[in-house]
């Protein structure tokens, strides 16, 4: 009975037609893809790519002999069950390749048991759970793959000592790839590709006892230089570091390797047949990931060890079309540059060409420019453009945008502007990443503020001095460029050099460089003194207390409304003589009750709203005449509610 609850409306009844079983009346475990023990007991049930329609049900969790769960490769949609991970018994779930939601579920009640997780091509979000790695003495794969995971990968997967694949490519992930993975010492698979990954590839990684064999770290936005100590891995056969923010060289020691081979064919020491144009690496290498590259014609362009693995500075690869920087490599046109190792393109030199890809990926023709057309009208010298100032060289020295709607992400071509200092492109509509190509541009001012941006600042631009001041006391700091995610301040970073503004906790925020703390259903800018912090939660406490009286005020409502019904039920019928005296209060209580003076809801409402009010003055008044300003922002959040000012 429980598994024909996966049997959900006309689809299923159609896809129950087509196989054997799955009816009242054959024993299930005859039935089409479902293998029992010796016992009877229902121990596999194996319906991959069967086309089923359904959502998971949580009856499934009832059947606990349950092993083995592949409905992967079918058009199952909606959430996992929580009921799913009390499968005391799973040792293998496979839900892959279907259209699933919500967030990735922990396997707690098999912890102990599960071996095989794989969640991949499906539509979970959220973070991936810290506690996924609690007592998992046995998983030793790890998938999944094409979600849309986000937020940091955990430190905790490096306890996952017994995995041998973590696949997390294709999903949202951001900040560091974490030192504990190089605790992984059972390790085969790394496959974090794909991802908005900051920071460098981490040292642990390259430790000569991993069994390291591939790893993909491809189209990221890593740093820092390719670490040489990559080659002591003696297992290592496919490395992809290609389309990050890499510098420096490809160290000779992997070049002599002759990484990556299986990448290439038409090679004469390769015995490949070459694939049609639609055949992927997946289709040639069960466990590839990337499409097959096709040697260069051109005899003067020859793969080696080194390109391989990436395209050297200065070159671009040829066949990528914006995807990859492998071989073939061919060198950057004139006035366009590369300055990272394995670059699938080369950046432009060209000021007028840079404003205008940054103008088309923030949907300039909507900027709110008031009639101005300078930027529109590509005949109009870079110099006259609205916001642009130049030296007397006609270079571009500022950029000042803020508050014009641009919506889309910031390029990473403006890095490549030679004389930039001041860039402000404060309170628009900007999402993504801040770009790490920043680094290169000699910025004095850099304001971001305002903003959907999200991940983590750059290290490359918390450790250049100059920028907003940042290192001018003798220390450097990510907040000086913009706040982090779950903090904020009146200018959304920090003053580094006096230290009198700094950013506040505020964990509700999910953007960089956040200039208010956003709580419950007002959103007020607490900066004005070092408590900060406390002063939201005493709003944030008195706003649940208000809730909390509203709730008991409104069952108050109830109740006397109830009594006031018995009342009048009894004075037009006679008390039965019979009666046992089961009213549904005392008579006590009513006269209780009666006497007892609720006010109106208007009347509780504005008295309610008053008290915020009040308190959100108090707490205030203690700022500055410049933080009284701020003061009446928070207070203007009222007024859709109708409270009057004092």
């Amino acid at each position: 009975d429980y598994l024909l609850a996966l049997i959900q409306g006309d689809a299923g009844l159609d896809w129950s037609r087509n196989r054997y079983g799955w009816d009242e009346e054959t024993d299930e475990c005859d039935w089409d893809g479902v293998k029992c023990d010796k016992r009877g007991q229902i121990t596999a049930i194996d319906i991959q790519g069967s086309h089923l329609l359904a959502t998971i049900p949580p009856e499934l969790s009832k059947i606990t002999s349950l092993t083995h769960l592949y409905v992967g490769s079918n058009k199952l949609y909606g959430t996992v069950p929580r009921e799913i991970s009390s499968l005391p018994n799973l040792v293998q779930i496979d839900l892959s390749l279907n259209n699933l939601s919500g967030v990735v579920p922990l396997m707690k009640s098999s912890s102990k048991t599960l071996e095989v997780m794989n969640f991949a091509y499906n539509q979970f979000n959220g973070t991936l759970p810290r506690k996924i790695s609690r007592n998992m003495h046995r998983l030793t794969i790890l998938d999944v793959n094409h979600n849309r995971l986000s937020g940091n990968i955990p430190m905790e997967l490096g306890n996952l000592w017994p995995l041998v694949q973590l696949e997390l490519s294709d999903n949202l992930f951001s900040g560091p790839i974490p030192e504990s993975l190089g605790s992984l010492s059972n390790l085969e698979g790394l496959f974090l590709s794909n991802n908005y990954l900051t920071g460098s590839i981490p040292y642990s990684l390259t430790r000569d006892h991993l069994k390291l064999n591939e790893i993909f770290l491809h189209n990221n936005r890593l740093s820092g230089t390719i670490p040489v100590a990559l080659a002591n891995l003696p297992y290592l056969n496919i490395i992809f570091l290609d389309d990050n923010k890499l510098t420096g060289t490809v160290p000779n020691e992997l070049c002599n390797l002759n990484l990556n081979k299986a990448f290439f064919y038409d090679h004469p020491h390769l015995e490949a047949t070459p694939p049609n144009d639609n055949t992927t690496y997946r289709e040639l290498d069960p466990e590839g990931r990337r499409r097959k590259r096709r040697l260069a014609t051109d005899p003067t362009v020859v793969r080696d060890g080194c390109n391989s693995i990436a395209c050297p500075t200065g070159y671009h690869s040829s066949q990528s079309k914006g995807k990859d920087g492998v071989f073939p490599c061919i060198e950057c046109e004139p006035n366009s540059l590369n300055p990272y190792v394995g670059a699938s393109k080369c950046f432009e030199l060209d000021q007028n060409k840079i404003l205008q890809i940054f103008y088309n990926g923030t949907d300039g023709p909507n900027w709110k420019t008031q009639n101005d057309t300078t930027w529109s009208d590509e005949s109009v010298p870079v110099c006259e453009k609205m916001g642009i100032t130049c030296n007397h060289g006609g270079d571009i020295i500022a950029i000042e945008l803020s508050s014009m709607g641009l919506v889309g992400t910031i390029a990473d071509d403006i890095g490549f502007l030679r004389h930039l200092e001041v860039l402000n492109l404060s309170n628009n509509q900007l999402s993504g990443q801040i770009p790490s190509d920043l680094r290169f541009a000699p910025l004095e001012r850099f304001d971001l503020s305002g903003n959907l941006l999200t991940g983590v600042v750059p290290d490359v631009l918390c450790q250049k001095r100059g920028i907003n001041r940042n290192g001018k006391n003798g220390e450097l700091s990510c907040d000086a460029i913009t706040c982090a995610a779950g903090s904020f301040n009146e200018l959304g970073r920090a003053e580094t050099e006096n230290g009198h503004v700094q950013c506040k906790h505020c964990p509700s925020n999910q953007y960089l460089g956040s200039k208010e703390c956003a709580f419950g259903p007002f959103s007020a800018t607490i900066f004005f003194s070092s408590d900060g912090y406390m002063n939201g939660m005493r709003i944030s406490l008195l706003l649940i207390g208000v809730c909390m009286g509203t709730g008991l005020l409104l069952l108050c409502f109830k109740v006397r409304r109830t009594v006031s019904e018995k009342q009048t039920e009894n004075d037009e019928s006679p008390l039965n003589d019979d009666s046992d005296g089961e009213d549904i209060m005392s008579l006590d209580s009513r006269v209780a009750l009666s006497s007892f003076s609720v006010p109106s809801p208007d009347v509780f409402l504005h008295s309610t709203l008053k008290t915020i009010d009040d308190s959100l003055q108090s707490v205030y008044s203690r700022g500055s005449d410049v933080e009284s300003v701020k003061w009446k922002n928070a207070r203007d959040s009222l007024d859709f509610l109708d409270v009057p000012r004092k």
